[in-house]
């Protein structure tokens, strides 16, 4: 996979959104211990290489759960809206980590999760996500196909896939 930066990981960064139990209870226990295993190996991948782990939480909602938590970098960011980057600190914080290149995962992968990458296209970021790192609620009335989400990102099948060493980095 080749993404934009120099020869490490500099200038990316990885951002988990609305992992929160309230959000997380109305999935079928199988995906959500899927997508929260496939979250936490791309998590474990990029905090081995020195990458910042943004967590986005949605205000009044509790926090981001233990196991993802901890491998965060920092408070996660609190929102108000759909939108991560919208009337947040997270375009501060990424500015302030150089980070032009975003792996995004979270839930809602309709409202929330496609918000934030809209937005950070929008704003020039380069966004990657994958589907086995996202998920919708079950029943969901206006589901994003991923031709409308690869339309803002790189759109992945596999995490496995956002877990490569980048342009010029040596190999793992």
């Amino acid at each position: 996979m080749e993404r934009s930066g120099g020869g490490n990981y500099s200038g990316l960064a990885v951002l988990v959104i609305d992992m929160q139990i309230p959000y997380l209870k109305h999935l079928d226990p199988t995906v959500r211990l899927a997508l929260v295993g496939n979250q936490w190996q791309v998590i474990n991948y990029y905090n081995q290489r020195g990458v910042p782990i943004l967590g986005v939480e949605t205000k009044h909602h509790g926090r981001t759960i233990p196991i993802l938590r901890r491998g965060l970098t920092g408070e996660a960011v609190q929102k108000s809206s759909r939108d991560g980057l919208l009337n947040t600190d997270l375009e501060e914080r990424l500015d302030g980590f150089h980070s032009r290149d975003l792996i995004v995962m979270g839930i809602y992968r309709s409202e929330c999760v496609a918000a934030t990458i809209e937005r950070a296209y929008q704003f020039g970021y380069k966004v990657s996500t994958a589907n086995s790192v996202i998920a919708d609620y079950p029943g969901i009335k206006r589901p994003l196909n991923d031709r409308q989400l690869q339309h803002f990102c790189s759109l992945y099948r596999d995490h496995r896939e956002l877990c490569s060493p980048r342009e010029g980095s040596e190999k793992d």
